[in-house]
């Protein structure tokens, strides 16, 4: 809820990019699931509901809220990210260049559709 003018940020997690992530895990039996309705079974029992880009903006619009923004977050990691991922952070020239990645390519259309996770800024 929020007064006339006022601003949403919502941060979710990407229906596409979570297929993609059960796919290259060959974790394929939640696959058709998370792609027709979004809804993820997570490893520690809770269920998610996943967005795609454009589904999350409508969503917004629908409810009379003007899209400011629409972008990816951590786009070339999964949501949640994994050890790994994490791990590689810990480099200071891989921090630097991925911070750059995200400020560079957030809002282009391709990449937040690879992104795990997305966010939407919009206005009353």
């Amino acid at each position: 809820m929020t007064k006339p003018g006022g601003y949403v940020i919502c941060d979710g997690g990407n229906r596409y990019r979570t297929a993609l992530d059960l796919v290259r895990e060959n974790k394929l039996g939640q696959l058709v699931k998370v792609l027709d309705t979004g809804q993820f079974s997570r490893p520690d029992g809770l269920t998610d509901q996943r967005f795609g880009p454009q589904e999350l903006a409508e969503l917004f619009e629908s409810n009379e809220m003007e899209i400011v923004h629409v972008a990816g977050l951590c786009p070339l990691f999964d949501h949640l990210p994994t050890k790994e991922q994490v791990g590689i952070l810990d480099d200071e020239s891989v921090f630097e260049m991925m911070l750059e990645v995200g400020k560079r390519y957030a809002e282009n259309a391709s990449v937040v559709g690879l992104s795990g996770r997305l966010l939407i800024v919009a206005r009353r």
